[in-house]
């Protein structure tokens, strides 16, 4: 009897742990990338050419410019610049999941708002490894 209830309390508090348990989501989405290189996708978003460097070594490191590269490190973040959440690029394209552009977009915008210019962004991330 004492070897059935605890039987019972541990599948019980099995499935309590699986009741709080987030659940996770995953999407397969297809892209058609964009012909042009890594530049030409810079220049379409309204990068500076000056900034070309600063931006890929960023998206180099965040990304290796994958386009849907998906929870990067257990963050949950998405896409060439790694945004968090994914929707956060949704301003700039609906087609902010399969787009490379669209996604160079947000992260110009964010490099600017949040670090005043790539330049800073890239000293940011040279020094913590992370943007």
């Amino acid at each position: 009897a004492q070897a059935a209830q605890a039987a019972a309390a541990a599948q019980a508090a099995q499935a309590a742990a699986l009741a709080r348990k987030p659940v996770v989501r995953t999407a397969i989405v297809s892209a058609v990338l964009p012909m042009g290189t890594h530049a030409d996708w810079m220049s379409a978003a309204g990068i500076a050419t000056s900034d070309f460097g600063f931006v890929n070594y960023i998206i180099d490191h965040e990304s290796g410019w994958g386009v849907q590269k998906w929870n990067y490190s257990g963050s949950g973040a998405y896409g060439i610049g790694q945004a968090m959440p994914a929707s956060k690029m949704a301003p700039y394209g609906s087609d902010y999941m399969t787009n490379p552009i669209t996604q160079l977009k947000w992260a110009n915008a964010y490099a600017i708002g949040k670090f005043g210019s790539w330049a800073s962004a890239y000293s940011h991330w040279v020094a913590v490894h992370s943007w």
